[in-house]
C-alpha cells in the first residue's frame, strides 16, 4: 500500500510538472542561433568542400534552401536584425560559392538571367560578379564602417529588401529549367502557362551556343519576353569599388613573391618568374579590374600585361613555346628578368600611389561617402571622366570634304574630325602648310570665281584647325586646366619645332611610346636651343614617362595571330614536356634533391605494357632492360631518408645511357584510349599520394621558387593537355573527368585566387594551401573514359 501510494504521488508530480513545463512560455531562438543550427544542418559539408574543385551537377536546391532561410529570418526577426550579423554577410558568400563553382556549362547556358536587365539594357551583374560579393562580404570588417547607420548597412539593408528575393526567383526559375530538361516534375508555382514559357526558354537556350549577332539579340529578346525583368544593382555597385581594392592589393602581394626570386641562373628561377607573369596579368585583366581604376591610373600598362600574361598562358595556341623555351633554358636572352623585376618594383609603387589617391589613408571613410552617394542615386565611384568630344561644324565639315587636303587622305582626315583619332603634330602641320600655301596663293588669283572658292577652303582649313587644338585641349582629361593651356601654348608658339611640339602632343594625348628618354633628351636640347625653359614641362614628363618598357618590349614580340592554331601533336609535345616539369618541380619539393633519380626509376617502374611503346611485358627488350635496371639498383642504388632506393650519380649515368641504347622511350599516345586512361590514373595517383603524403604545403614555404615554377608548368601544360584530350579523345572524355579537374586545380593556382579559400589574404599562402589541398583531391581521383 505504501509503495503503491508513493507510486501514484510520484506520477502525479511528474503530471504536474509535465503541464508547468509545456505551458512555461518558450523562449524563441534568436538569429545567430537558427543560423548555426542551419548551417550544422544544411552548410557544414559546403564550407568544408569550399577549396576544392567544380561541382558536376547543379546545386541551386541548396541555393535556393539559403535563400528561403533568410527571408524566414528576416520575417521572425527583422531586417535590421538580419542584417546586423555576421551570419547574414556568410550566408552571403555560400550562396556565391556556390554559383562560382558551377560547372562551365552553367555560365554558358544560363548567364542570361544572372546578367539583369531592366527593359532593353543589360546591366553590370554577371556571374563574374559572385566572386566580387563574396570577397566584399568576407572582407567587409577591413573595408567598411559597420555601424548601425552607416551606408554600409544602408546598402546591406537594401540587398536584404529588394535584391535577395529577386535573386532567389532567379535560381528558382534555373532550377526549374534545369529540372524541366532533365525530365524532372516541377512546381507550377500556381503561375498558368508556367511548363509552356520553360518549355520556350530552354528551346531558345538550345538556340543560343549556335547563333551569333542579330539573331542571337532576337533569341535572348525572345527569352526575356517569359521572363519579367529584375533588376539587381545594389550588390553589384557594393562589390566593384571593394573588388578594385582587395585586387590592388593583390597586385602588389603577387609583385613580392616575384621579387623574393634571388637569382636567375637556372630553368627553375626563370619559370618561376613566368608563372609569377601568368598571375600579375591575370590581376590586370579588365574582370578583375574596372574601367574606372584602370583609367584612374593611366601611366600603368595594363594591355601589355595581360598580353604577356595571355601569351605565357596560351603560348602552344599563338605558336610562342619556343619563344618561352627559349627563355626557361636560357638561349632567349631578349628578356633581362633583372630588369623586369625593378619595372615591377615601379608597378608595386604606381599601383600604391594610386590606391593613396583614390582611398587616401581613410579607406573605410571613402568608401562610406561612395556609398552614401550610390544610395542618393549620384554616384562618385566608377564615374569616368570621358573627353568632352565636340562636333565640327557641318558646314564646315562639308567644305573640308571637297578641298585637296580631304581628298588626298580621306580615311584619315575623315577619322580626326569624327574625333575617332587622336590628334598629331603631322596632320596638323599638314593642315598648317596648306593654310601657308592658300594665304601666298590668293593674292596672286585674277579669276574671281577661283579665288571665292580659294577663301571659302581657307576659312574652313582655319576652322579645322582651331578645332584639332580645341580637341586637343579638351581630351587631354588627364591633366589640369593650367598644364593643357601651358602645353598647347607652348606647342603654338614653337610649332616650326617638331622636337617641342610632338612633345607637347605625346603629354597630351599620352602616347606613351613617345615619351621616351631619348626623346626627354632631344626635347631639352632643342628648348635650350630656343629659349624655352623646359623645366616647366619637366613635371609633368615625370608623371607619365613609360619607365615600364621592357614590358611594352614583350608585348611587341609577342604579336598574338588568332588564326594560329598549333597541329595536336604540337600540343601533345608541350603538354607532355609541361607535365615532366610539373613532376620535377613538385618531386623536388616534396623528396629533396634526388629528383632526377627517383625520376628514371619511375621511368623504369611504369607498367611495360604500355610505357614502353605498347610492347608486351614479355617482349624480349622491355624483359632484357628490366634485367638491367634490377643489376644496376643493386650495384649503385642507395637509401634515401625517405626510403627511396636511388641511383647514385654513376648508376644513373648508366641507366641514362642504357635507356637511350635500349630504345624504349615513354611517349603520349597519339590517341587517347582506355588503355591510356588506366595507365594514367595508375601514375598520377601513385604521384599524388607520394607528394602529398611528405607535407607538402611545409616543403612549398620552404622553396617558393620551386613551387612557383610548378605554377608555371601547371599553367601552360594542363592547358594544353585539355585541348589535346577533349579533341582527340577516343570516345571523348568528359570534362568531370579528372583532366577538368586539374584543370580547375591549376585554375586556382595560378590565378591566386583567394575567393576559393577564405582563411588567409596572404597570396602565397593561400596558393599553397589550395595546392596542398588540390593534391590531397587527386589522390583519390580516378581517370574515366
Amino acid at each position: 500500500m505504501g509503495i503503491q501510494f508513493k507510486l501514484s504521488y510520484f506520477r502525479f508530480s511528474y503530471y504536474i510538472l509535465v503541464f508547468f513545463v509545456l505551458h512555461l512560455p518558450v523562449k524563441a531562438a534568436s538569429w545567430p542561433e537558427e543560423c548555426d543550427l542551419f548551417v550544422v544542418g544544411k552548410l557544414k559539408v559546403l564550407r568544408e568542400t569550399r577549396s576544392l574543385l567544380k561541382r558536376p551537377d547543379f546545386q541551386f536546391t541548396q541555393a535556393n534552401e539559403i535563400l528561403e532561410f533568410i527571408e524566414q529570418g528576416k520575417q521572425h526577426h527583422g531586417t535590421k536584425t538580419v542584417s546586423a550579423t555576421h551570419h547574414f554577410a556568410e550566408l552571403i558568400v555560400d550562396i556565391c560559392d556556390i554559383v562560382n563553382l558551377q560547372h562551365p556549362n552553367f555560365k554558358t547556358r544560363y548567364d542570361v538571367f544572372i546578367e539583369q536587365w531592366d527593359g532593353n539594357t543589360q546591366l553590370p551583374f554577371s556571374l563574374f560578379s559572385f566572386d566580387r560579393v563574396a570577397q566584399v562580404f568576407h572582407y567587409r570588417q577591413t573595408l567598411f564602417n559597420l555601424t548601425d547607420g552607416s551606408a554600409y548597412r544602408q546598402m546591406v539593408d537594401q540587398i536584404l529588401e529588394r535584391e535577395i528575393p529577386v535573386l532567389r526567383n532567379a535560381f528558382v526559375l534555373i532550377d526549374d529549367l534545369d529540372a524541366m530538361r532533365q525530365g524532372k516534375p516541377i512546381d507550377e508555382r500556381g503561375i498558368v502557362g508556367y511548363a509552356d514559357d520553360l518549355k520556350v526558354i530552354n528551346t531558345s537556350l538550345d538556340k543560343l551556343s549556335l547563333v551569333s549577332g542579330g539573331a542571337k539579340a532576337q533569341v535572348l529578346k525572345a527569352i526575356k519576353g517569359k521572363v519579367p525583368p529584375q533588376r539587381m544593382r545594389g550588390l553589384c555597385s557594393l562589390s566593384s569599388m571593394a573588388h578594385d581594392y582587395l585586387t590592388l592589393g593583390r597586385i602588389e602581394d603577387a609583385v613580392k613573391v616575384i621579387l623574393d626570386i634571388p637569382a636567375f641562373t637556372n630553368s627553375e628561377q626563370r619559370e618561376a618568374f613566368l608563372a609569377g607573369m601568368i598571375q600579375i596579368g591575370e590581376l590586370a585583366t579588365n574582370k578583375n579590374l574596372s574601367r574606372f581604376v584602370r583609367h584612374s591610373m593611366p601611366t600603368i600598362p595594363w594591355e601589355e600585361l595581360v598580353h604577356c600574361r595571355d601569351a605565357i598562358e596560351h603560348q602552344d595556341e599563338h605558336g610562342f613555346d619556343a619563344y618561352f623555351a627559349g627563355l626557361v633554358d636560357g638561349s632567349n636572352t631578349s628578356v633581362n628578368f633583372k630588369d623586369w623585376q625593378e619595372e615591377l618594383k615601379i608597378l608595386a609603387k604606381r599601383v600604391s600611389d594610386a590606391k593613396l589617391i583614390i582611398w587616401t589613408n581613410d579607406a573605410q571613410g571613402v568608401f562610406e561617402i561612395w556609398l552614401q552617394n550610390e544610395l542618393l542615386a549620384s554616384p562618385l565611384y566608377g564615374v569616368v571622366k570621358r573627353a568632352e568630344i565636340v562636333s565640327l561644324d557641318p558646314a564646315v565639315k562639308k567644305v573640308f570634304r571637297q578641298t585637296a587636303l580631304f581628298n588626298g587622305g580621306a580615311e584619315l582626315w575623315g577619322k580626326l574630325i569624327n574625333g575617332t583619332v587622336s590628334v598629331s603634330h603631322a596632320c596638323v602641320g599638314e593642315l598648317v602648310s596648306k593654310i601657308n600655301d592658300l594665304k601666298n596663293l590668293i593674292p596672286t588669283l585674277t579669276n574671281s570665281t577661283k579665288k571665292t572658292e580659294a577663301q571659302k577652303f581657307l576659312a574652313s582649313y582655319e576652322s579645322v584647325e582651331t578645332y584639332l587644338w580645341d580637341r586637343l585641349r579638351r581630351e587631354a582629361v588627364h591633366l589640369s586646366v593650367s598644364e593643357r593651356n601651358l602645353l598647347i601654348s607652348t606647342a603654338i608658339a614653337h610649332f616650326k619645332t617638331p622636337d617641342i611640339v610632338n612633345f607637347c602632343f605625346a603629354l597630351l594625348n599620352m602616347h606613351q611610346a613617345f615619351l621616351t628618354v631619348e626623346n626627354t633628351n632631344r626635347f631639352v636640347h632643342t628648348s635650350l636651343a630656343n629659349g624655352l625653359d623646359f623645366r616647366t614641362i619637366s613635371p609633368i614628363f615625370s608623371r607619365f614617362r613609360p619607365e615600364m618598357m621592357v614590358t611594352r618590349h614583350v608585348r611587341q614580340a609577342l604579336p598574338f595571330d588568332n588564326t594560329k592554331d598549333l597541329a595536336q601533336a604540337a600540343r601533345r609535345d608541350l603538354a607532355k614536356r609541361m607535365f615532366v616539369r610539373t613532376s620535377h618541380h613538385l618531386h623536388e619539393l616534396a623528396h629533396g634533391p634526388n629528383f632526377e633519380a627517383r625520376m628514371m626509376q619511375e621511368m623504369a617502374t611504369i607498367p611495360a605494357r604500355f610505357a614502353y611503346e605498347n610492347l608486351s611485358p614479355s617482349d624480349p627488350k622491355v624483359i632484357a632492360f628490366k634485367a638491367k635496371s634490377g643489376e644496376l639498383h643493386n650495384t649503385y642504388g642507395v637509401l634515401d631518408e625517405y626510403g627511396y632506393v636511388n641511383l647514385n650519380p654513376e648508376g644513373l649515368r648508366i641507366f641514362q645511357h642504357e635507356l637511350i641504347q635500349s630504345g624504349l622511350r615513354f611517349n603520349f599516345p597519339k590517341k587517347i584510349t582506355p588503355k591510356f586512361l588506366t595507365f594514367g590514373n595508375e601514375v598520377m595517383e601513385r604521384f599524388y599520394r607520394s607528394a602529398h603524403t611528405l607535407q607538402l604545403g611545409a616543403a612549398l614555404r620552404n622553396n617558393a621558387v620551386t613551387y612557383l615554377a610548378s605554377v608555371y608548368s601547371l599553367s601552360v601544360g594542363i592547358g594544353a593537355l585539355k585541348e589535346w584530350t577533349l579533341r582527340e579523345a577516343v570516345p571523348p572524355i568528359a570534362e568531370i573527368t579528372a583532366v577538368e579537374k586539374l584543370r580547375d586545380g591549376r585554375n586556382f593556382i595560378a590565378h591566386g585566387d583567394i575567393l576559393r579559400s577564405m582563411n588567409s589574404v596572404n597570396l602565397a599562402d593561400v596558393q599553397v594551401n589550395l595546392l596542398t589541398n588540390h593534391l590531397d583531391h587527386c589522390a583519390i581521383l580516378k581517370f574515366k573514359g
